[in-house]
This record gives structure tokens, C-alpha cells and sequence, in this order.
């Protein structure tokens, strides 16, 4: 399976068009949030739509900088990962969106224990011994891709906890712009890569329960 990832677009939209032939080459492309930049569902449209029609098949959770309609444009057109856990080439994918408060408030914020209720219901609708991808807006704590220029290592311990409990084949995140990259938690791969606005996403291919990301940017 051939995967195509991209988030922190944060409705920046002159560059959809330069992804497009890859998207369109892809099994499945997944957008980990911050699809516009404080907007509601006009500005999700403006995003997503180029891509919804030339992808096999595309999935997206929101980010803290998008408002809740965002979240009703995505269920209206049945991409919402959250709350609706998919299957696809018998590998399960799950996702959460929003982040843990930031020092601005942003609209779609959670605590802790938040983002841990939600993952945990992520893994209660079935699916049990499925191979797992998460799409989760806030990367996991003290990793390669959760680490603030200004503020060290902002990613989320319960995050954290999910993918060493559960061990996803992938873990997509996003949310610090500042950390593109890619490293791993026990088995799992986590990747961050970078933020769409800058032209930064990811190309996976996973074949027998083995993950090989490379990190791509439009920008020279």
C-alpha cells in the first residue's frame, strides 16, 4: 500500500495542484489536521476538494486551527477518521484530532486525559488484531518530532502511551511545524513531515508489516 501524507496545510492552497498527480497515484492519502488556518468548512473545501477528486481513497482528521465545522464538512463527505475507524487493504486506521492547549488559544484544544479517552474509544469499535496506522494531529511526547524550538519536547504523554500500547505500523502527526522527521516508538514509525504550507509531506509504502517513509518537499 502506497500512502501519501500531508498536514498543516492551514488553508495555504497554490500548491494542491503540484501534489496532485502523486495523490491520484496513491492507495490512500491521509491529512492529519490543520487543513485551514482558523477556517470553517468553505476554506476546508477550497483545501481538500482537488485532492478528493483524483484519490483512490482519502481520510483526514482536524487540527487545533480549525474550527468545528471543519469537522462537519469531513463526516458530510464520509472522510472522518474520528470516531469512525476504516479499514483499508486489511490494515486499520484510526484518528484523533486537535492538540493539547496551546500558549495562543486555539478552537480545538484537549487535556491529557482528553486525547487519552478518545484514543482509547478509537480501539473499541472492533478491528482487533488488525494491523494499525493512527492519524493523530499531536505527536507523541519526547520524540524526534514533538520538539518546540522555543519549548522542548510539547508532545502528548498519553499519545505517547497509546502507541506503545497498541504499536501502530505508522503514526502520522503533525502540529510542530518546527519538527519534521521521522523515528519510532518500539515498532511503531512515527512521522512528521513538516508542514504542508511549506510544501513538506510524505510518501509510505507498507508491504508485510514493513514501513519505508520518504520525506518530500515542492520547494527547492
Amino acid at each position: 500500500m502506497q500512502i501519501l501524507g500531508i498536514v498543516d496545510i492551514h488553508s495555504k492552497t497554490d500548491q494542491i495542484e503540484d501534489l496532485l498527480a502523486e495523490a491520484e497515484d496513491a492507495d490512500l492519502v491521509l491529512v492529519a489536521g490543520d487543513i485551514t488556518n482558523f477556517g470553517v468548512d468553505d476554506r476546508a473545501e477550497a483545501v481538500l476538494k482537488p485532492l478528493i477528486e483524483v484519490s483512490k481513497r482519502i481520510f483526514a482528521v482536524t487540527g487545533n486551527c480549525d474550527y468545528g465545522e471543519v469537522d462537519g464538512y469531513l463526516e458530510r463527505l464520509d472522510l472522518h477518521l474520528e470516531g469512525k475507524p476504516r479499514s483499508v487493504g486489511g490494515i486499520r486506521i484510526i484518528g484523533v484530532g486537535g492538540s493539547l492547549p496551546c500558549p495562543s488559544s486555539t478552537p480545538h484544544e484537549h487535556s491529557e486525559e482528553e486525547l487519552k479517552i478518545l484514543l482509547e474509544e478509537q480501539m473499541e469499535e472492533g478491528g482487533a488484531g488488525e494491523p494499525l496506522i493512527a492519524v493523530i494531529h499531536q505527536p507523541p511526547f519526547g520524540t524526534k518530532i514533538d520538539k518546540s524550538l522555543l519549548a522542548g519536547h510539547v508532545g502528548s504523554e498519553a499519545v505517547r502511551t497509546f502507541i506503545e500500547e497498541y504499536q501502530p505500523l505508522l503514526c502520522f502527526s503533525g502540529h510542530i511545524h518546527e519538527s519534521p522527521g521521522i523515528d519510532t516508538l518500539g515498532e511503531s514509525v512515527l512521522v512528521n513531515p513538516g508542514p504542508f504550507l511549506k510544501g513538506r509531506y510524505f510518501l509510505a509504502d507498507i508491504n508485510d508489516g514493513k514501513v519505508q517513509i520518504e520525506l518530500k518537499s515542492l520547494m527547492s
